[in-house]
């Protein structure tokens, strides 16, 4: 069992979201979330997430701002802690990366990495990400499906 943060980044360009897929294989889930990932031994959460995006997305990113750093509730192993950070693209093109301790799954994690029009549902998915407005919005996962 291991429990860690993880440090994730809100890039909006042109009314769009960047948000990655992922497939947890652990609880048979697909869904869309901010990019980023967990914060290593001796690293920040500021690097841990500049490290992360260029991994998983190819882009180099410039960090604004810290968001949010919240617990995730109900976790006993995994992310138990999320920190949000605003940041902005700084250089690289857009394309798939991958988890480097995952490079020889045959079942990737990462599933896709693009940028998504912003709407009211994913403007609401978004808020409850960042915990906005928690007392109108029920709290049941960091993701989005």
């Amino acid at each position: 069992m291991y429990i860690r943060t993880r440090a994730q980044a809100l890039i909006i360009e042109n009314g769009r979201i960047l948000m990655a897929k992922h497939h947890d294989l652990t609880i048979d889930e697909i869904y869309w979330c901010l990019p980023g990932g967990g914060v290593e031994a001796g690293e920040t959460p500021e690097e841990a997430v500049v490290r992360e995006l260029k991994e998983e997305t190819n882009l180099d990113i410039r960090v604004i701002r810290k968001l949010c750093e919240l617990p995730l509730p109900g976790v006993t192993a995994g992310y138990a802690r999320g920190v949000t950070f605003l940041a902005e693209i700084a250089g690289g093109q857009l394309a798939l990366g991958f988890d480097p301790e995952q490079e020889h799954w045959q079942d990737k994690f990462l599933q896709a990495v693009s940028w998504r029009k912003i709407d009211a549902p994913l403007l609401s998915a978004v808020a409850t990400i960042l915990r906005l407005g928690t007392e109108r919005i029920p709290y049941r996962s960091p993701f989005i499906s």
